[in-house]
């Protein structure tokens, strides 16, 4: 015991040495005297890394990715986050389990300070870990976004449900979990199921905050598992993957914009009509890869976990045939990150300047977020285009409502049209949105992949 504590102490750095006579209680003084000076160590002396504490406590995977995390706060920036490692997910599944508890308790009565007090205690680190890790490399830009996006998701949610006074009510409940008491008795599986279901809502479709929620038009068979499975199949994920695909495989093998991907030539020198067709491909083609992604998850949710089909109404409805930019940005583009704007940007501005408010609020929220997750792909600073394409959609709101007041209609029709695709191609060419698409895409990996349309040499 006592070379055995000698070794401990002299690893640490400690002054005391322990002797032959030394009493079973010194013993533990030293012991404990020894583990203060890690966690001071830790905690405390500025610079030093978990890594350089004594091998023997197997502490260091433990504590090192949490290190990384408050060391970024440092100086931060690209050049300081640090490549994840398996302790690195650990660590963030461990932050992530409590949003199934905080989704659980949001939907019971007289939960709030628990709930608050679990959101204000994870959503911060997990936060901390979605900047100061880097997940994925540089030009890997799905897997960037996804782990960016899906992390600053969890957080804003554990904040929204923590600060929520009411919970989660639904829309068919006259008080919080009225529904759920009616019921003969609560399973454990009831429960998670109820939570769960909860924690995976995106648009709301069943509780109050989706309430305003406009969604486009579906004429997919809902009261027919199997009719609704083949249209979803053959009409939307995979007429969705094949023009992704050709689209896709059209873009790797354009000479322009391989050139442009590998930083060879710059985006801008191309013409205005070349910058626009590109823009416009690419708008298609994020509406199609996005489209096909959900609806596969809908198909395999629906047939396999036996969900209704009428929980999940189509993603996108038809932009190119929206008639004002309310009837863009509110129905026929995706609501999937609807409430995260609002709870974020919209609701808050709105307190103070009404409706106004609310709607800009929303659009540079959205701006503020799109840019933050083309950071987490290595962007050294924050997208400015982005930032304002969006807030500047706010601006042709308050166009239309203009219209209306002195023609007394509202924009609608051919002209309605017109003017939606007028805006936002003007609005995309003078902010320079979409060009980020081209340096943080490495095209030489994927020309070398086959696609679906290679066997025709297209």
């Amino acid at each position: 015991m006592h070379s055995r504590s000698r070794y401990l102490e002299r690893g640490c750095g400690c002054v005391t040495e322990n002797t032959a006579g030394t009493p079973i209680t010194a013993s533990l003084t030293s012991t404990s005297h020894t583990t203060f000076k890690i966690l001071w160590n830790i905690m405390v002396r500025n610079g030093t890394n978990a890594a350089q504490l004594h091998p023997v406590l197997p502490i260091n995977p433990i504590i090192q990715p949490y290190w990384d995390a408050i060391s970024w706060l440092k100086a931060p920036s690209q050049a300081t986050r640090v490549d994840a490692t398996i302790f690195h997910f650990i660590a963030v599944l461990t932050i992530v389990t409590p949003f199934p508890l905080i989704c659980y308790l949001a939907r019971r009565p007289g939960t709030h300070l628990y709930r608050m007090a679990l959101a204000l205690s994870t959503a911060p680190i997990l936060l901390l870990f979605v900047a100061a890790v880097r997940w994925a490399p540089p030009k890997e830009l799905p897997a960037n976004i996804f782990f960016t996006m899906s992390g600053m998701q969890i957080a804003i949610r554990m904040l929204e449900l923590g600060f929520s006074f009411d919970g989660a009510k639904r829309v068919d409940e006259v008080s919080l979990g009225s529904l759920r008491k009616t019921e003969k008795g609560e399973t454990f599986q009831t429960a998670m199921t109820d939570a769960f279901d909860l924690a995976f809502t995106m648009r709301g479709l069943k509780y109050e905050f989706g309430r305003g929620l406009k969604l486009p038009r579906d004429t997919r068979p809902t009261h027919d598992r199997t009719a609704w499975t083949w249209r979803t199949l053959t009409h939307y994920a995979l007429p969705n993957y094949i023009v992704f695909d050709f689209i896709h495989n059209c873009f790797i093998r354009s000479p322009a914009i391989y050139a442009i991907g590998m930083e060879q030539i710059d985006f801008r020198d191309l013409d205005w009509s070349e910058k626009t067709v590109i823009k416009f491909l690419l708008a298609i083609l994020v509406v199609t890869g996005l489209s096909f992604v959900y609806h596969m998850v809908s198909l395999f949710s629906v047939v396999a976990l036996g969900t209704a089909p009428d929980e999940w109404p189509v993603l996108f409805g038809r932009p190119w045939t929206a008639s004002s930019l309310h009837s863009f940005w509110a129905v026929e583009w995706h609501q999937i990150l609807r409430r995260t704007f609002l709870v974020t940007g919209g609701y808050p501005l709105g307190f103070f300047f009404g409706r106004a408010g609310l709607v800009l609020g929303a659009f540079v929220s959205s701006g503020l977020l799109h840019g933050l997750m083309i950071m987490g792909d290595g962007e050294a600073d924050l997208s400015w285009g982005t930032v304002s394409f969006f807030t500047i959609q706010a601006l042709g709101f308050v166009l239309e409502r203009l219209w209306r007041r002195f023609c007394g209609h509202r924009v609608g029709g051919i002209i309605g049209t017109i003017w939606v695709m007028f805006w936002l191609v003007v609005t995309v060419e003078y902010t320079g949105v979409g060009e980020w698409l081209y340096i943080h895409v490495d095209y030489r990996k994927h020309a070398a992949r086959r696609h679906f349309f290679s066997r025709w040499n297209m």
